[in-house]
């Protein structure tokens, strides 16, 4: 009798404690599944947040690039206008360029450049002459011989 009764104890023991494990699980599960809900609208939220910032920098860095070649062109007017020396040395840099490549046969034609009217025995060569200024970088100049 005392041995049944024993085996009726744990037996209710038992069934109340894997009540309450059940329980437990349950609401366990349900907080997860909670948790999970909320990191998901969380990381939803955050990526679309992320995208509206990749495409507003994108077009911060048009905006800026637009920016910089209006501000270029706006400070090379008005370089040339406010010093004309400027204006003229930049042209002359265009025709030595221009005169280097020709007679290294980089024009576009293979020609070399037209004779004076005065006669071609009145024409100076050019000589090229490069010097290293910086490491890497050659500049050339053009000495009249």
């Amino acid at each position: 009798n005392e041995q049944l009764s024993d085996r009726l104890g744990k037996a209710i023991l038992e069934k109340e404690q894997n009540g309450t494990k059940a329980f437990k699980a349950e609401n366990d599960k349900e907080y997860y599944r909670q948790q999970m809900d909320n990191a998901r609208t969380t990381s939803n939220r955050l990526r679309t947040e992320n995208q509206e910032l990749k495409t507003e920098t994108k077009e911060l860095k048009k905006e800026l690039g637009k920016m910089k070649d209006l501000f270029n062109s706006e400070q090379l007017e008005a370089l040339r206008h406010h010093f004309p020396n400027i204006s003229k040395a930049m042209e002359e840099g265009k025709d030595l360029l221009k005169q280097i490549t020709r007679s290294r046969g980089f024009g576009m034609g293979m020609y070399p450049p037209p004779a004076p009217k005065g006669g071609a025995t009145k024409r100076q060569p050019l000589s090229m002459e490069c010097y290293v200024v910086r490491i890497r970088k050659k500049f050339c100049r053009v000495r009249k011989t």
